[in-house]
């Protein structure tokens, strides 16, 4: 697959892949009169390995590459303001996508000041963002097929949701 160098100079940011135009911000690809919409996520995919043609691109790469450009580039304010039910953030203390640090304390004010009187965070220790872990190995370390599901985030799922009012 031929990635032209094209798309350093156009300032809308579409490219040519093979024989198809790829239009990021409209999330589609045209070849001649043919259009195919593409979802913002699968676009994001493509955007990483167009830019890094002829490159191994790691799952980790990949996964890193497009929640940063995806997710992070949302601001949650508008969907927070809207939420009026009891709410249980979980996060992982080693957490490198969603750092607890980092997101936390913006969940909890957007939530609070949307007036959401029931808000309860809980941090998890030793746990990733997947909350799965492979018995023997650091927090982190995954193989797939071969994880186990947190028995933490399981309990706090659970003590959490026995406390709601029925």
């Amino acid at each position: 697959m031929k990635i032209m160098s094209e798309r350093d100079h156009r300032p809308d940011g579409r490219f040519r892949t093979g024989c198809w135009e790829v239009e990021p911000e409209l999330n589609r690809l045209c070849r001649g009169e043919e259009i195919v919409s593409l979802e913002p996520k699968t676009m994001a995919v493509l955007i990483c390995l167009a830019e890094r043609a002829g490159q191994l691109v790691s799952a980790d790469e990949l996964i890193e590459d497009i929640w940063v450009r995806h997710f992070l580039a949302e601001d949650p304010g508008a969907v927070l303001a809207d939420v009026k039910m009891p709410v249980l953030a979980i996060y992982g203390s080693h957490d490198r996508f969603t750092s607890p640090q980092q997101n936390a304390a913006v969940l909890l004010d957007g939530l609070v000041r949307a007036g959401n009187p029931d808000v309860t965070l809980r941090i998890l220790p030793q746990q990733d963002h997947f909350f799965l872990r492979l018995p023997g190995e650091s927090v982190g370390a995954h193989r797939f097929g071969e994880m186990l599901l947190s028995p933490e985030l399981l309990d706090t799922m659970r003590n959490w949701l026995q406390q709601l009012p029925h």
